[in-house]
């Protein structure tokens, strides 16, 4: 490689650096920042299954409640439901449930996979989709980002609303799917006599 081609290279990689720490891209857009880890943080838990510490960043706020929230288990100690609803400023702005993949849940399910209006997850991630839409908060209208995701008999359903500019508010709510699904321990497993959700 010639002088002047390491110099372009250079620069060009110079170039990638600052743009991806800058906030704000050329079209004056927020570029997505920080994204959320799949894997569950310790700390405390909205709902006693949700981790706060994803709420707030996906949220850009830590002035957050979940009042309400539940986790039900059989007599068995089976997980049967959990459910969470987190508000800002008195206005519910992120939910998230989890139910067993029967009834008007499967079926549901099983027509958004099949719909190209929904964008579907890689294998590596699961089984599920994603998809946009406007929310109300409070008097505007923001972004929202949902993701469902099954995980053995379970079907995960998770909605953002995009308070905080500059994030994928559908990644965000697939990452907290994700560790929803390590906080309540979810098994594996499908023991329904259905059979098995696929795509």
């Amino acid at each position: 490689m010639t002088g002047r081609s390491l110099t372009r290279a250079a620069c060009a990689a110079v170039l990638v650096l600052a743009l991806a720490a800058c906030s704000d891209s050329d079209n004056g857009e927020e570029t997505p920042m920080n994204p959320l880890s799949t894997t569950a943080p310790s700390g405390d838990l909205l709902s006693d299954f949700v981790p706060r510490e994803s709420v707030v960043l996906a949220l850009g706020t830590d002035d957050v409640e979940a009042p309400g929230g539940s986790v039900q288990h059989g007599s068995e100690g089976t997980l049967i439901s959990a459910g969470s609803e987190v508000y800002v400023d008195g206005d519910p702005v992120l939910s998230v449930t989890v139910e067993q993949a029967m009834g008007i849940l499967r079926s549901g399910f099983e027509d958004r996979l099949a719909s190209d209006q929904y964008t579907q997850l890689p294998d590596d991630v699961g089984l599920g989709f994603t998809w946009s839409e406007d929310q109300k908060v409070g008097d505007e209208s923001v972004p929202a980002g949902h993701a469902w995701l099954a995980h053995g008999i379970y079907v995960v359903r998770v909605s953002v609303a995009g308070l905080a500019e500059g994030r994928d508010h559908e990644a965000d709510a697939v990452a907290l799917a994700q560790q929803v699904v390590q906080t309540l321990e979810l098994p594996d497993a499908w023991t329904l006599n259905d059979p098995p959700l696929t795509r």
